[in-house]
């Protein structure tokens, strides 16, 4: 195997590994989230009910999660492919930095969306 070809595939394994984080961290999260309110109000969308926040993570993570992690696969990825091609960086080195960059992309652009649709508020 090439020296280039060993760079590529390390950058883009270490992307991997990097996104691969979150969402064991999501799914962790959906397992313990409570599947009822504590106060035992209803649950469910509409009637004055509210999701349960196990319902409202799996909501969040589909309407915003998924989008955003396929944003960054695809921004890492290109990302990755201008380093590959113009720096002598190792494959790590190019993975953390392609992949810290595109999180940090698509984390200011879902906060200026939220922003501009009134959801998300600064002080």
């Amino acid at each position: 195997m090439s020296k280039n070809r060993h760079r590529g595939l390390t950058a883009f394994l270490t992307m991997l590994v990097l996104l691969t984080l979150p969402i064991v961290a999501f799914a962790f999260a959906v397992q313990v989230a409570p599947k009822v309110h504590a106060d035992g109000s209803c649950t469910g969308i509409g009637f004055g009910c509210t999701p349960s926040p196990h319902d409202g993570l799996l909501l969040v993570g589909f309407l915003f999660g998924l989008p955003a992690l396929l944003a960054t696969v695809a921004i890492g990825a290109l990302l990755n492919t201008v380093f590959l091609k113009r720096s002598r960086w190792h494959g790590i080195v190019i993975g953390l930095l392609s992949t810290l960059i595109a999180i940090a992309l698509v984390i200011a652009a879902v906060a200026a969306y939220l922003t501009i649709t009134g959801a998300l508020r600064w002080p």
